[in-house]
């Protein structure tokens, strides 16, 4: 998130960068509304009951999970514009081994209940900077080597 609130009228390109090694530098605002810049699940959840839940289509956080799984999807038929259908899958080296990349995926969620594709990190930061974001990191390193 954004160490500070968001306006298309700031100079201050913290408020649209939101990315830990930008935001990290803003040592006087840094985890001013959340701790480490971070929402998780449970706390994105209830920001989406507090913010959506009035409206028409009331957005849930498996409803955007299944909205990014979507926008991601190496199948075209899913998605003919995925950033991922031109891959190979899985990955095989020349000499037959398999191997695998970790990606680091950032959505938007914009005041309309939209999800929107922002980029894909070929090297995404696992630094912790919270105690919740260490086990985090360290479970997602764990599982990724399964």
């Amino acid at each position: 998130t954004s160490s500070y609130p968001y306006t298309l009228d700031s100079p201050n390109l913290s408020v649209h960068l939101t990315n830990e090694g930008i935001q990290m530098n803003n040592t006087d605002m840094f985890g001013k509304y959340e701790p480490a810049n971070k929402l998780y699940f449970d706390e994105f959840s209830q920001y989406l009951q507090d913010t959506f839940s009035h409206t028409q289509n009331p957005l849930t956080l498996s409803s955007l999970i299944a909205a990014m799984r979507v926008v991601t999807s190496p199948n075209p038929v899913n998605n003919p514009n995925s950033p991922f259908s031109l891959l190979p899958h899985p990955h095989q080296g020349e000499e037959g081994d398999i191997g695998f990349e970790l990606l680091g995926i950032d959505f938007m969620l914009d005041e309309d209940g939209r999800i929107w594709l922002i980029e894909i990190n070929q090297n995404p930061c696992l630094d912790a900077f919270s105690e919740r974001h260490k086990g985090f990191v360290r479970k997602l390193v764990e599982d990724t080597f399964r």
